[in-house]
């Protein structure tokens, strides 16, 4: 399998252009790009209505939204962060990164995506939100999708078609 991983990238390229490009150097590999993947796992799990959270500028992120509204989801919170270099969205400390998807969930949302593959450390965002969560009502029962999506493709008997 090969994961083209750049969610924005993918968004604005599109992911047949992708896979195209990249069969045409490896014809019989599965292919599965960021946003491919974090729709399957969306949809898999139910989720129709969406927050975002991106590392990126406003122009970078329409094209994400753009994307996973195309993709059936209606995107009911924006929330971008405004940067504009990988390197400085990959160090983005564990505990921000934490606080910021809390406020940019909304009770509207079934699922909240958090878009950049550039996030060093989404494994350990989602066992903290969890610990943090416990002592609520009403804790999360499952992963947030998105996180790891291309990981949760893997998974899949055929990431490029199968929800």
């Amino acid at each position: 399998m090969v994961c083209y991983s750049c969610t924005s990238a993918s968004a604005v390229i599109g992911d047949q252009a992708v896979i195209d490009a990249i069969r045409a150097v490896k014809p019989d590999v599965p292919v599965v790009t960021p946003p491919l993947a974090a729709s399957a796992g969306l949809k898999a799990l139910g989720a129709r209505r969406i927050a975002m959270l991106t590392l990126y500028t406003v122009e970078t992120s329409c094209p994400v939204t753009d994307y996973f509204k195309g993709a059936g989801f209606d995107v009911v919170r924006l929330t971008c962060l405004g940067f504009d270099d990988d390197r400085v969205m990959a160090r983005i400390p564990t505990r921000v990164l934490i606080a910021t998807a809390r406020e940019a969930m909304t009770e509207e949302a079934d699922a909240l995506f958090v878009s950049c593959t550039a996030l060093r450390a989404p494994h350990r965002c989602w066992r903290r939100w969890k610990r943090r969560s416990a002592s609520r009502s009403s804790p999360p029962t499952r992963q947030p999708p998105g996180c790891a999506s291309g990981f949760w493709a893997r998974r899949r008997p055929n990431p490029n078609t199968d929800g």
